[in-house]
């Protein structure tokens, strides 16, 4: 009896033994940690790219990225100025639903209200922002912004466990936006708060954008350098075509400097062991124009030179894809919840999740939106229909036969014209108007005059 005893009590030693084996190294495992960085690049046209075929070397480290990702080549923006473009990234919603507008006639962001009067960007809290999901779903959230447009004031820094606001203005005597101020600060400021955690940050670079500015490193690089380049908002009555040769070479140098910035943000990456637990996701906002329709800058027009854009998603472990069907910006915040099973409640967007697309399903969808406060844009399948609020005209142009929307169409003779301004009569009387009427200080004024926001 003893010895039965004895045998059996071997026998659960050993069983209890090959128990613990089991259980001690899932026990000891640590949590595969998930991130997620989203990096707007403002005002970079995606035509200028060299990926795209443009005649100057403008992006070799982006191009060589997008060769190793899903890589949608055809996207459209959600309006042709940053606030509202942003706002419909981080919410899922066109600007007509999540309000936040800018309006062309009179650049404000109000549609009577110049900006010094009042006429300041908002975003209302009752939107939800995609870093609010984020933070619920228990990931470590952090923005860092160059644009005076992307602020805390403004309401879009709502569920940011880290917000740093890169003020140009006040940190450089050049007064312009230098994205290797964006890198240190997360290197220094971020990445030890992300150490293990599931993490969601927001990057924003000013580097393309107005004014158009060389660093040393790269001045001269496509032109000589002449000083400043010439800028302006809208139409443009007269310009020699050296000088606007001349902003062109300058603000291509400003994308092959960008271009050096993601890549040493890239190498931050791999030399912190982030990059292969880490989805990165860089779009851009809007572009620029420089005469195509006889104007320069954005914010006043919506053709393709401003709305036209692109979304790269790299993931290390995601065989890489180039996706040339159309989609949009206001996509990425119904993909990110899809793909990282986030919950949220009662979210109605008007974007899509890109997930299914990229595994190869279907796409049924026909009908994309883009919009100022007073310019409106749809497209559907070929066709595009530019709808101009202040004097009441539409502009109808066959994508396909004139990618460069050169030759108007009759509208009367236009496909499907009733339809969509029966769709248009709807987005205009469901049109919210979101702003602040927050007053300026002269610092204020001077970083939103040295962007040229205002005059």
């Amino acid at each position: 009896m003893k010895k039965l005893l004895s045998i059996l009590t071997v026998s659960i030693l050993i069983s209890l033994l090959i128990l613990l084996t089991l259980i001690l190294p899932s026990c000891g495992k640590e949590k595969e940690q998930h991130g997620v960085i989203l990096i707007v690049l403002d005002a970079l046209r995606r035509d200028h790219l060299s990926g795209y075929g443009y005649e100057r070397n403008t992006s070799p480290f982006l191009d060589s990225l997008s060769r190793q990702s899903t890589f949608f080549s055809n996207a459209f923006s959600a309006a042709p100025q940053t606030v509202p473009s942003v706002g419909s990234l981080m919410t899922g919603l066109y600007p007509y639903r999540h309000g936040s507008h800018f309006f062309s006639n009179i650049q404000s962001y109000h549609p009577t209200k110049e900006v010094i009067d009042g006429g300041l960007p908002n975003m209302k809290k009752e939107n939800t922002l995609i870093s609010e999901v984020f933070q619920e779903n228990g990931f470590y959230t952090a923005m860092i912004t160059s644009n005076p447009g992307i602020l805390d004031a403004y309401g879009y820094a709502q569920g940011y466990d880290y917000y740093k606001y890169v003020n140009c203005w006040r940190e450089n005597a050049t007064r312009v936006c230098d994205g290797a101020r964006i890198n240190q600060v997360f290197r220094d400021e971020v990445i030890p708060e992300i150490s293990g955690e599931d993490f969601f940050v927001y990057l924003h670079y000013m580097d393309v954008h107005s004014p158009y500015f060389k660093p040393n490193s790269y001045k001269e690089r496509f032109d000589k350098y002449q000083g400043e380049a010439f800028y302006r908002n809208g139409k443009v009555d007269q310009i020699r075509p050296d000088v606007l040769e001349y902003s062109i070479a300058c603000y291509d140098e400003g994308i092959i400097y960008l271009d050096s910035l993601l890549e040493d943000l890239y190498k931050e990456l791999e030399k912190n062991k982030l990059k292969d637990n880490t989805t990165v996701i860089i779009v851009s906002d809007h572009g620029d124009e420089f005469l195509e329709h006889r104007g320069m800058g954005h914010g006043t027009t919506c053709y393709n030179e401003l709305i036209n854009s692109f979304v790269l998603i790299y993931n290390s472990k995601i065989a890489p894809v180039r996706i040339d069907i159309p989609v949009s910006l206001v996509d990425i915040m119904p993909t990110l919840i899809d793909q990282f099973n986030l919950k949220i409640d009662d979210y109605k967007p008007d974007g899509i999740s890109l997930v299914p697309i990229i595994q190869g399903k279907e796409n049924t969808r026909q009908v994309f939106l883009a919009e100022l406060g007073d310019r409106k844009t749809i497209i559907r399948n070929n066709m595009k229909y530019i709808f101009n609020l202040d004097n009441d005209t539409i502009e109808v142009y066959n994508l396909d036969e004139d990618p460069l929307e050169l030759k108007k169409l009759d509208v009367n003779k236009a496909a499907h014209i009733n339809a969509i301004k029966k769709i248009m009569d709807d987005i205009v009387k469901r049109m919210k108007i979101s702003y602040s009427s927050k007053s300026l200080n002269r610092e204020e004024l001077e970083n939103l005059r040295s962007l040229s926001y205002i005059n």
